[in-house]
């Protein structure tokens, strides 16, 4: 906010409270920069005076007190990190409360606030919800709507193990576990893939499906007055995986010759190309549009190792790293039985027990004849002892 003076820009205020009431009073904009006396995790009377706005103000007043106050720009991918570090400062319970009061801050909140953060990769409902409000939301990815409210007492007993949620989780497809229960649901037509279903086959947990990115939906609030579900062993596979999805690292490289698919976070118009380029080499990759990514794909080219560039028109968007295949060298072994003909002093054993099996029968033979020579010995002696007693 250096170019434009915001208002409220360099306030200072006692307590988190006090930025509310400003706020409130139209005293303050949401972003502007403020002063604010903030009460540390180190103990109950600590205190510190930070440099901060009041829209991050707000969003710590929902976050655990163990955590901490995070005053950084939200964004997608550390709004994840700050879950992660929430659900290890704290507990599933706590951090599945956490989603729901960060989802009460509202969309519309968010954005006059200019905190980009997305909260779409899982809704959670409250026990009482506006549902127009819901598919007014959901209405921008065409994927249905919150038909009503239940309050029906149900057991959540079917998991899709083919989801990849569930994949690699378990050993085997339970039928018989400790079903969890809600009390409360909202059913829906939403298009997509169930992952737990309630005992009547509809869905509990359910990924929408859309273009812009994995969306889960839970029918039933996740407070310990609606369901159990945040105490059951499945609660900790299921949000781990959801965020795991969620958090894909990107790829450090591509191989020549193969097919490689690439997703690039951008919105262009639809007469523009990306062009992929470097010093000697530019081409033009097959690619499809969507409302907020470019998906691109190539295979034959380019046919040289090295860094690329994603260009569209003349801005680079991203680079990108080609490497050739690295195949392991084939082995080529030596014929045993053509070693042993051409070597009479190598011997060949089937197994280690064989090699010390003939190595005990060998010292056994050693060991015979060493008896025998010594009886001989023995014999010899005795024989000149008797021929000197007698003077032979």
């Amino acid at each position: 906010s250096e170019s434009i003076k915001l208002k409220g820009e360099g306030l200072t205020f006692y307590s988190p409270e006090e930025v509310n009431m400003a706020y409130n009073e139209k005293i303050v904009d949401l972003n502007a920069i403020i002063k604010c006396r903030i009460k540390t995790p180190e103990s109950d009377d600590s205190y510190e005076l930070i440099e901060t706005t009041p829209g991050r103000v707000f969003f710590n007043e929902v976050v655990p007190e163990k955590a901490g106050f995070f005053n950084e720009v939200l964004t997608k991918k550390n709004l994840r990190e700050i879950i992660g570090q929430i659900l290890h400062v704290t507990s599933v319970p706590e951090t599945a409360e956490f989603l729901d009061q960060i989802k009460d801050l509202g969309y519309s909140f968010a954005f006059k606030g200019g905190l980009s953060f997305s909260l779409g990769d899982i809704i959670i409902p409250e026990q009482n919800i506006e549902i127009y409000s819901y598919n007014s939301l959901l209405s921008e990815i065409n994927s249905g709507r919150i038909l009503k409210k239940n309050k029906d007492s149900l057991k959540i007993t079917t998991i899709n193990f083919k989801h990849p949620l569930f994949n690699k989780v378990f050993t085997k497809e339970v039928e018989n576990f400790e079903y969890p229960t809600s009390t409360l649901n909202y059913s829906h037509n939403l298009k997509g893939n169930p992952v737990l279903m309630f005992e009547n086959k509809t869905p509990f947990l359910h990924e929408i499906d859309n273009s812009f990115s994995k969306i889960f939906l839970f029918s039933s609030p996740l407070d310990i007055q609606s369901s159990n579900f945040v105490n059951s062993p499945l609660v900790v596979p299921t949000v781990y995986n959801i965020a795991r999805q969620s958090f894909k690292l990107t790829k450090p490289y591509y191989l020549l010759q193969k097919n490689n698919t690439i997703e690039l976070s951008k919105k262009i118009e639809k007469n523009e190309i990306l062009s992929i380029s470097n010093q000697n080499k530019s081409f033009i990759p097959s690619q499809i549009n969507f409302a907020n990514k470019i998906v691109f794909s190539t295979k034959n080219e380019p046919e040289i190792s090295g860094l690329y560039e994603v260009l569209l028109n003349k801005d680079t968007l991203t680079s990108i790293a080609y490497n050739n295949v690295s195949s392991e060298s084939l082995l080529s072994f030596y014929d045993l039985n053509t070693i042993s003909k051409e070597n009479k002093n190598i011997e060949i054993y089937g197994s280690i027990k064989e090699f010390f099996k003939e190595i005990n029968e060998k010292n056994k033979v050693q060991s015979l004849w060493k008896l025998f020579l010594a009886i001989a010995i023995v014999s010899l002696l005795l024989e000149i002892l008797i021929l000197k007693f007698f003077n032979i």
